[in-house]
């Protein structure tokens, strides 16, 4: 058994298809029947019903060692190469660049660090699944709780409230504090479903049973607060976001999300061996916090 014989029985339960797993692999339909045939010689079973194409018991269990495997030798081909090149593939999703680049001992860091970048600018949740897939040497991560994972190293910069904002011309702008009762006549302006921002919206308005009016959702955070600014609507978004918000924008205490924080936190993979450049990177972020 090798690593190719991993890839072809388990590119063949995702296909379910002899002749379309030869044919992604460029080999002879013979040579997967082969390879399948020889895994169910070595372990004694049989691992694929070959009328049905379903796995076997047998067959669920050996699928599910054979993806750690090849996600580790994926992760492994990823580390050498990182090993070898001496660049920092950092995760910094907008509204996180928002903030830290309007903070000086953060903004220090990043300009002594410049050469050695490439920034991914991408949400949260995109830059997390890059970060365990091993596309990224560390990211920044925005999230509802922090983030514990054995296989992740994961640092809190910061937290930030939750909070409404309005344009300084809506009748809501002379308050500190609202709550969702006295939003009902107002119209909401987003973030997509995407985002971290989203997902708490949603489970607030549910535990709340809040049906707000959405008028306009995008990914952009920087498109809502200038509809905001024009007093198109008002929206809900972490303190984060507001980094260098306009005047023309109140920030509002929303009373039944005080308890929900926005966690900034840098990760990066425990087992990820790390070049002295990303060590000095990691470690003057961690030096910033305090």
């Amino acid at each position: 058994m090798n690593i190719q014989d991993l890839l072809y029985f388990n590119k063949l339960v995702e296909l379910r298809n002899y002749s379309q797993t030869a044919r992604y692999f460029s080999v002879t339909q013979p040579t997967i029947s082969y390879t399948i045939k020889r895994l169910e010689k070595q372990f004694g079973t049989t691992l694929l019903d070959r009328q049905t194409m379903n796995l076997t018991i047998a067959g669920k269990q050996f699928y599910e060692h054979t993806q750690k495997i090849i996600h580790e030798m994926d992760l492994l081909s990823k580390d050498m190469a990182g090993v070898l090149t001496p660049r920092i593939k950092l995760g910094l999703p907008p509204i996180i660049t928002n903030y830290l680049l309007h903070q000086p001992k953060y903004l220090k860091v990043f300009q002594a660090n410049l050469e050695h970048l490439t920034v991914y600018s991408e949400e949260s949740q995109h830059t997390f699944q890059d970060l365990i897939k091993g596309n990224l040497d560390v990211s920044l991560v925005g999230s509802a709780q922090p983030i514990v994972e054995p296989d992740l190293n994961a640092d809190i910069l910061c937290q930030h409230h939750f909070k409404i904002i309005c344009s300084s011309r809506s009748l809501l702008a002379n308050n500190k504090e609202v709550s969702l009762a006295e939003l009902q006549e107002y119209p909401f302006i987003l973030l997509d479903k995407k985002s971290t921002h989203q997902q708490v919206f949603s489970q607030l308005m549910s535990r709340h049973l809040f049906n707000p009016q959405v008028l306009f959702c995008t990914a952009n955070f920087n498109t809502i607060l200038t509809l905001v600014q024009q007093n198109s609507g008002i929206s809900f978004l972490t303190e984060t976001a507001l980094a260098a918000c306009s005047h023309d924008i109140v920030a509002l205490d929303l009373k039944e999300a005080k308890q929900i924080y926005f966690y900034i936190s840098l990760v990066s993979r425990v087992n990820h061996e790390q070049n002295p450049i990303l060590q000095a990177f990691i470690q003057q972020i961690k030096s910033a916090i305090n």
